[in-house]
């Protein structure tokens, strides 16, 4: 209990409140469940076929809709390999549709097994390729063009002003190519005892590169390359 105390205890109070710092972001839907969003060598871990449907809402206001993230997950897990596959499909939407964000793509993982004594370990990696495209809806939006100064957004007459500003590719982005990829380990400490602990750990990288339009995100054309995304974890059972 005391070792519980001095070490299990502070990390699952730590990671508790990184998940609540980062609960509005689209990535962190939670990582139960959706083990292979952060980590592609996760896909097929629970050893079954699996669909999951996750939908998140929040700061939502009257007449106005706030952040909305949902995703779609497939996910079979082939026993007869040590290959497991899996498919994708994510979107998320930030403030009435101003913002909007879809990717899809697909996951593959490998196994190797070996044994250490008593403990079992699992060497997993993974391969994630995945498609991103961004979108705005422009006619949301008001620009500076269309603001009078005395009447607002209209006129003298009471008509709207249209704005000269052209959206190119009608508000979307580019599909850009957004590979990830990484690695896990699991251990199973003494495959002799029922009570034996487990330990898992593993790392990743997201938006790595891209083989099509070189990374760039840009809804407005310009030279915006999307970020990559580092995702590590630690989980234990005991």
């Amino acid at each position: 209990m005391n070792f519980f105390k001095r070490f299990y205890l502070p990390v699952i109070i730590w990671a508790c409140a990184i998940g609540l710092s980062y609960a509005q972001d689209p990535f962190f839907l939670q990582f139960a469940n959706s083990e292979s969003q952060f980590n592609p060598s996760l896909v097929g871990n629970k050893g079954a076929t699996s669909i999951m449907l996750k939908y998140k809402s929040q700061w939502n206001a009257t007449e106005v809709n706030g952040f909305r993230s949902g995703s779609l997950l497939f996910e079979e897990s082939m026993p007869c390999t040590i290959f497991d596959y899996g498919l994708n499909l994510g979107i998320d939407q930030e403030g009435a549709g101003l913002l909007k964000t879809m990717n899809l793509g697909g996951k593959l993982a490998g196994t190797i097994p070996w044994e250490i004594g008593n403990s079992n370990h699992n060497l997993r990696a993974g391969l994630g390729l995945q498609w991103i495209r961004k979108s705005i809806d422009y006619g949301r939006l008001i620009f500076s063009d269309e603001l009078d100064p005395k009447y607002g957004t209209v006129d003298v007459s009471g008509t709207d002003i249209p704005t000269s500003f052209f959206a190119d590719n009608d508000g979307r982005s580019l599909w850009v190519f957004a590979p990830a990829v990484g690695f896990s380990h699991r251990i199973l400490f003494n495959n002799k005892s029922r009570t034996s602990p487990t330990l898992q750990y593993g790392i990743a990288v997201h938006n790595a590169f891209s083989m099509s339009s070189g990374n760039i995100e840009s809804i407005l054309d310009q030279d915006t390359r999307i970020s990559p995304r580092y995702n590590a974890f630690l989980m234990t059972e005991f």
